[in-house]
C-alpha cells in the first residue's frame, strides 16, 4: 500500500490552484473508483490520470484510503445538510428543489464529481446513511412537536423512511443526466397529486371541467 506522511499545505484550501488540483484528484479517483476495487487503485495511476505528480497528491492526502474516506464523508455530510434544510413536512413539496441540489453534487461541475449509479462502492456507502437522515429528521420533529405520541412518531418515521429511501434509491440507480429537473418535477407532481389518469389529479379534474 502506498503511503506517505502529508506535509503542511503551502496554500490555503480556498486557493484556486489548490481547488483545481483537488478537483482533478477527485475526478480521477471517481473514474478509477467506478471501474476498479479500492485495492487496485494506485497513487501512481491516479496521478497520471489527474495530470499531477505524486508529491502534489501527498500534499492533499496521506494515501488513497484517506481520499476515499474524506470524499465519502464529504458526500454524506452534503446530502445530510440538504435534507436538514427542510422541515420533514416539506420534503415532498420541495422535492424538485431538493433533487436539484443533490444532483449538483454529482454533475461533474462540483468537486464531488462521482457518478453514484456507476460506482457500486459509493452506492453501498449511501445505502447506510438513510437511517442517519431518518433519525435526524425524526429527532427534529420530536423537538418541534413534543406532544406527539410514540404511535404518531412511529407513523411519521415510516413516512420518512418511504420518502428518504426514495431519494437515496434514485441517486444510487440513476445518473445525474437521467435525473433531469423536468423528470424530478414530474415525479414530485405524481407523488403529491397521483398519476394524471387518476380522478384526484389536477390535470384529470381540469380535463373533466373542459368537457
Amino acid at each position: 500500500m502506498e503511503q506517505k506522511t502529508t506535509t503542511e499545505l503551502p496554500k490555503e484550501k480556498n486557493d484556486i490552484r489548490f481547488l483545481r488540483t483537488e478537483h482533478a484528484i477527485r475526478g480521477a479517483f471517481s473514474d478509477l473508483y467506478s471501474r476498479k476495487p479500492m485495492n487496485e487503485i494506485t497513487v501512481k495511476e491516479l496521478c497520471s490520470l489527474a495530470g499531477i505528480n505524486k508529491s502534489t497528491f501527498y500534499l492533499h492526502y496521506h494515501d488513497i484510503y484517506e481520499l476515499e474516506s474524506r470524499l465519502g464523508k464529504l458526500i454524506i455530510d452534503n446530502i445530510l445538510s440538504i435534507f436538514m434544510d427542510y422541515p420533514y413536512q416539506n420534503l415532498l413539496a420541495n422535492s424538485t428543489e431538493i433533487w436539484s441540489r443533490i444532483i449538483q453534487l454529482f454533475d461533474g461541475k462540483e468537486p464531488l464529481c462521482i457518478s453514484v449509479s456507476q460506482t457500486p462502492q459509493l452506492a453501498n456507502l449511501l445505502s447506510m446513511i438513510d437511517g442517519t437522515i431518518i433519525s435526524l429528521l425524526t429527532d427534529s420533529l420530536k423537538e418541534k412537536q413534543p406532544e406527539l405520541s410514540e404511535e404518531s412518531l412511529a407513523v411519521h418515521r415510516m413516512l420518512l423512511t418511504f420518502i428518504v429511501n426514495g431519494y437515496i434509491g434514485l441517486i444510487r440507480k440513476y445518473t445525474p443526466q437521467e435525473l433531469t429537473p423536468e423528470t424530478m418535477h414530474m415525479l414530485s407532481d405524481y407523488l403529491q397529486n397521483g398519476f394524471p389518469h387518476e380522478k384526484g389529479h389536477p390535470s384529470f379534474r381540469s380535463s373533466i371541467a373542459c368537457t
